[in-house]
């Protein structure tokens, strides 16, 4: 395990713990991710954030008027202080994915993929949910994505399960069986 992985999941459940106290994880997790896609939107923000020639009291103030016009609860906005004077807003990704899934499980949520050959249908997509949060007792909550790879049918991804109804697999499944039966 990377230092930096343990750092940003300490931090996570750090943080998790101070806004479940407060009865605010779910804005806190909000704000996180926020200020995840502000940055991946924001090229002189991300330069700003690891800019060495910038001090991290500077970055402090910039992240504070930043969190305060978005509506950044007021914790939100200290833990952004903290890792800007401790020279970790770099770990602002991995701490953001770490508290989702402290926020997921606290609520008993499950999350995944569906990767299809071509979009589906939203209806489709809860459809699945709904077959999925029977399956595993949890609310089931997953994210569509197309790859034309697949050819057809589905492979659902929901933390380290994979279910691969594709024609890919199949296909291969079919090869691989018959170059066994030629042997």
């Amino acid at each position: 395990m990377s230092k930096v992985n343990a750092a940003g999941r300490a931090y996570a459940r750090a943080i998790f713990d101070l806004a479940s106290e407060k009865k605010a994880a779910e804005k806190i997790g909000e704000d996180l991710a926020s200020f995840i896609e502000m940055t991946a939107a924001s090229k002189e923000l991300v330069q700003l954030i690891h800019a060495p020639q910038v001090t991290n009291a500077d970055k402090k103030i910039i992240i504070a008027e930043i969190g305060k016009k978005a509506g950044f609860d007021e914790l939100s906005l200290r833990f952004f202080a903290l890792l800007a004077h401790r020279s970790r807003l770099a770990l602002l990704p991995r701490v953001s994915r770490g508290y989702q899934a402290l926020l997921d499980a606290s609520q008993n949520i499950l999350r995944g993929t569906v990767t299809t050959a071509e979009v589906i249908p939203p209806e489709q997509v809860r459809d699945l949910e709904r077959t999925f949060t029977k399956k595993f007792n949890k609310s089931v909550m997953l994210k569509a994505s197309e790859d034309r790879e697949v050819l057809g049918g589905l492979v659902v991804r929901i933390g380290d399960l994979t279910f691969d109804g594709s024609l890919k697999t199949a296909l291969k499944n079919i090869k691989h069986n018959l170059e066994r039966q030629c042997v």
